[in-house]
């Protein structure tokens, strides 16, 4: 047996079922978006403290049962400050949490590595100065909403771990680039300049996320056309909300958009329509769309498991164990030490 079987085989089991097993992960997120198959409950008061009786009592009046199986939990709006604990059984079973409008800003937010089957944070509208450590204990993870949390910047150390994710919120953070650099190094011409579709993508925190559907940056400072290149490097985005930003108000905006993110279906909350009329165009947008499909495909490694490296393999032909794909990359993770102390939990 290789080691790498070997390591699969001697995982223990996760502390409960995954709610959506064998759920495609497209599903899941039209699921979190309707909410459908999923308990959902709200917490009217708690504090740090006391949250973890709190959220299992009101799950449990819900009628999740003991353990809650596929819940939502929101807790918005109540001034939560500190770090927040849950039981190990409501944090292996909990799909969704909303913990929006609230007090937080510590980094450790969220305590403890067992966050196997979470599909969906929200955390926008906090203090946050630091991306969740705990984002690293989510390997399920596929929705994730940080907006308005003014003091966040990208980080490339902090995406990487996410490259299941589908859905990312990021407005109002007050980026000026997607490159994660400190304020906006853009050369003087690029207030004019259009981004080459062809040229080498730039290096970006969002490279990680192959997996990524829908990106929200509204409402940030992003002025250029050639600050949006770094979008290239998202080879499954179909939705794209830049609303709000300055570029935004560029007459080549859409255009540019459009020759840097060929499948783009949606954006600032607009359907595209095929660029008929405009036949030159359509001809360089589908150079660039092979181009993108290219290098995407180039990337793409085959032979291996990835959840071995502590990412879910996103396909079942070469899974060691599809079934257990989040776990096994949970645990994966933990033998790497990417994990926070189990002090934490």
């Amino acid at each position: 047996m290789s080691a790498d079987a070997s390591f699969v085989a001697s995982l223990p089991p996760p502390p409960c079922a995954d709610p959506w097993l064998n759920v495609p992960a497209a599903v899941e997120l039209s699921r979190l978006e309707t909410e459908e198959e999923i308990t959902k409950a709200a917490l009217t008061e708690a504090t740090a403290a006391s949250f973890s009786a709190a959220a299992e009592a009101v799950l449990s009046a819900k009628g999740a049962g003991s353990p809650p199986t596929a819940a939502s939990l929101v807790a918005s709006e109540l001034n939560l400050s500190g770090e927040i604990k849950l039981s190990d059984v409501l944090r292996g079973c909990l799909l969704s949490l909303d913990l929006s409008e609230n007090s937080l800003e510590d980094a450790d937010v969220l305590a403890g590595d067992g966050w196997c089957w979470l599909r969906e944070l929200k955390l926008s509208s906090n203090k946050l100065k630091r991306w969740p450590s705990s984002l690293k204990c989510m390997p399920a993870l596929i929705s994730l909403d940080l907006s308005f949390n003014a003091r966040l910047s990208l980080n490339g150390a902090n995406l990487r771990p996410l490259s299941g994710l589908m859905k990312l919120e990021l407005a109002g953070l007050g980026l000026t680039n997607l490159t994660g650099a400190d304020g906006d190094d853009d050369d003087e011409d690029d207030d004019e300049r259009e981004p080459d579709p062809k040229a080498p993508i730039p290096s970006t925190p969002l490279s990680a996320l192959v997996s990524l559907i829908e990106l929200n940056i509204s409402e940030n400072d992003i002025e250029t056309l050639v600050a949006l290149a770094p979008l290239r490097a998202l080879p499954s985005l179909q939705r794209l909300d830049a609303s709000g930003n300055p570029v935004a108000d560029n007459g080549r905006y859409k255009r540019s958009v459009q020759s840097l993110v060929p499948r783009l279906k949606q954006l600032d909350g607009d359907n595209l329509s095929t660029l008929t009329g405009a036949s030159k165009h359509a001809g360089a947008v589908k150079d660039a769309d092979s181009g993108t499909s290219a290098v995407f495909e180039s990337n793409r490694d085959t032979s291996t498991c990835s959840c071995l490296e502590g990412n879910p393999c996103v396909e079942p032909l070469c899974c060691k164990n599809w079934k257990q794909r989040y776990f096994v990359a949970h645990e994966a993770r933990k033998r790497k030490g990417m994990f926070e102390p189990k002090g934490l939990a």
